[in-house]
C-alpha cells in the first residue's frame, strides 16, 4: 500500500536517535476565551470538577510534565485547600472521583493577601516527575478537588472556565462579538450536541454530572501531541488567538451547516503536530482513517492506531512541512459553501489522523490520535445505544460483509457476531470517539454490541460502509 511504503520511507530518515530532555507539548481543549470562573455544583460544600479527554481525542497522551490553570479565590484573606490530579471512569460512565490519583495535595494560594485574587498557577514540579496516565480505551479526566467547606460566593475557591452556548444562543466571547464555544446542533435545539467535556460532583450526591462548559486548562505532555481545530474566522472570535478553536469545536466541527446556523456555518480544519525543539530542521506528515484499530499497534516509532486497511488511509500521507519552533500545521480548506466535499467529509463515520515528525539528529516518532466526527448520524448509519448485561442486537443479512461502529461514548463498546443465541468469530473491541470496520462472518444472522458502562453508550452504526 502506498501509505504504508510512505511510513517505510519517512522511518528511514533515522540514522540515530538521542536521549531527549523532558519536553511540553500542549494538549487541551481550552478553546482560550474566559467568560466565568465556578466551582461547578459545589457551592459551599467539598467535591470535584474535571475536565473529560476522550480517547479519540487523546489516544496515546501518557506523561504529563506541566499544567496550567486559573483558581480564584473570592476571599483571599481565608486560605482553603484544593488538591488536583487525574481519574478515570468508573462502572457508571462517569468520572471515578474516589479514585482520584493526585499529583498535587494540600495546595494553598500564597498568603498575606485580601479581596477577590486569581492566580496562574504552573505545576512546574511535573518536568521531574511526570504524572504518568493510563486511560486504556476509554476518557480519562483532569480534576479539581475542593476540600473544605466555603461561604460561597463570598468565599471559596474555583477555577476559570469557557461557557458552552445554548443552541443559537447569545453569550459572547470575552470582549468579541461572537461566542466560540457553541456546541454543535444536528438540526434543531432539540437535537444540540452535549460534548460532556465538564463536569461537577459533589460528596452529598452519589453521581457526577456534566456541564456545558470547558475549564481554563493548559496540559502539557512528554509524547509528540497531534492537536486539531475547527477554523473558522466568522463563528470563531477574531484574532490569531482566538481562531483556530481547539474547544468543542475541534471533535464536532461542522463543514456543510448541519446545525443549520445563522449565519451559514462552513468550518474548515486544522491540525498541528507539537514535537518539541528536538524536532526543529526535521519535517511532519499526517495520515488519516475514517475507521482505527481496536485498540493501538505498537511500532518502534509509538503506537499506531489509523486502520492501515482504510480507504482513507490509502490515499497516502499528506506534508505537513518543516517543524519550526517544535511544530508543524496542516490546514482542510474546503471553499465555498456548496463545494460537495464538505458533504462527504461531514457523513463520514469518523475522521481520524496521526502525524509522523522525522529528523536525522531525533529519529522517528508518531504523534497522538486526533479524532472526531462529522455528524450524530451520518447518512446510511443508526443510532443505538448499549448498557452493560443488555446487548443491543442489530439484524444481519447475508450481504452485510462489514459492520462499521463508532462509539460516542461514554465507556468501551465490544461487537460480538452471533448465529442464534451462537457467537461466531472474535469479539471486537470499539474504543470510545472511534469507529471500526468489522468484517463479519457470512453465517452470521446478528451482531450484539456490548458495553462495560451502566448508563448508556450511544453508537452508530452502518453495513458495508
Amino acid at each position: 500500500m502506498r501509505a504504508s511504503l510512505a511510513l517505510i520511507a519517512v522511518a528511514a530518515l533515522s540514522t540515530s536517535v538521542i536521549a531527549q530532555t523532558t519536553v511540553f507539548n500542549p494538549a487541551n481543549s481550552y478553546d482560550r476565551s474566559t467568560e466565568f470562573t465556578s466551582r461547578g455544583s459545589n457551592g459551599g460544600t467539598p467535591g470535584h470538577v474535571s475536565q473529560a479527554f476522550a480517547y479519540g481525542n487523546s489516544a496515546g497522551l501518557q506523561t504529563l510534565t506541566r499544567s496550567r490553570y486559573v483558581m480564584q479565590d473570592q476571599d483571599q484573606s481565608t486560605r482553603e485547600p484544593w488538591n488536583v490530579g487525574t481519574t478515570l471512569l468508573n462502572a457508571k460512565g462517569q468520572p471515578d472521583y474516589a479514585g482520584l490519583r493526585t499529583y498535587g495535595t494540600n495546595l494553598l494560594l500564597p498568603a498575606g493577601q485580601s479581596g477577590i485574587g486569581a492566580w496562574i498557577l504552573t505545576h512546574t514540579a511535573l518536568a521531574t516527575t511526570p504524572h504518568l496516565i493510563n486511560h486504556g480505551t476509554e476518557q480519562w479526566h483532569h480534576v479539581w478537588q475542593f476540600t473544605v467547606p466555603t461561604n460561597w460566593t463570598t468565599d471559596g475557591l474555583s477555577v476559570h472556565m469557557s461557557q458552552g452556548a445554548t443552541y443559537r444562543g447569545t453569550l459572547l466571547c470575552f470582549q468579541n462579538t461572537r461566542h466560540r464555544e457553541i456546541p454543535r446542533t444536528d438540526g434543531s435545539p432539540a437535537a444540540q450536541i452535549i460534548e460532556k467535556h465538564g463536569w461537577s460532583g459533589v460528596a452529598r450526591n452519589p453521581d457526577p454530572a456534566p456541564i456545558n462548559r470547558t475549564w481554563r486548562l493548559e496540559s502539557f505532555f512528554g509524547e509528540v501531541v497531534l492537536n486539531g481545530a475547527s477554523d473558522n474566522t466568522v463563528y470563531n472570535c477574531a484574532g490569531s488567538l482566538r481562531n483556530p478553536n481547539q474547544g468543542y469545536a475541534r471533535i464536532d466541527p461542522d463543514f456543510d451547516d448541519t446545525g443549520a446556523g445563522s449565519p451559514v456555518r462552513t468550518d474548515n480544519y486544522r491540525w498541528t503536530v507539537e514535537a518539541g525543539s528536538n524536532w526543529n530542521g526535521g519535517v511532519a506528515v499526517m495520515f488519516w482513517s475514517t475507521t482505527t484499530f481496536p485498540g493501538k499497534v505498537p511500532t518502534p516509532f509509538g503506537d499506531l492506531y489509523l486502520n492501515l486497511l482504510d480507504p482513507l488511509f490509502a490515499a497516502g500521507p499528506q506534508l505537513m512541512g518543516a517543524i519550526t519552533g517544535g511544530k508543524a500545521s496542516l490546514s482542510l480548506n474546503l471553499g465555498a459553501a456548496n463545494n460537495p466535499l464538505r458533504g462527504v467529509i461531514a457523513n463520514l463515520p469518523n475522521f481520524s489522523g496521526q502525524a509522523v515528525v522525522a529528523s536525522q539528529s531525533a529519529g522517528v516518532k508518531l504523534s497522538t490520535l486526533m479524532s472526531f466526527r462529522g455528524k450524530l448520524v451520518p447518512t446510511g448509519f443508526t443510532a443505538g445505544t448499549a448498557v452493560s448485561g443488555t446487548p443491543a442486537s442489530i439484524s444481519k443479512r447475508v450481504a452485510d460483509r462489514n459492520i462499521v461502529v463508532r462509539n460516542d461514548g461514554a465507556g468501551t463498546l465490544t461487537v460480538q457476531a452471533k448465529r442464534g443465541s451462537t457467537n461466531i468469530g472474535p469479539a471486537t473491541v470499539v474504543p470510545e470517539r472511534t469507529a471500526v470496520r468489522i468484517t463479519l462472518p457470512v453465517a452470521a444472522s446478528s451482531v450484539a454490541v456490548s458495553s462495560n458502562k451502566s448508563t448508556a453508550t450511544d453508537f452508530v452504526y452502518g453495513y458495508n460502509r
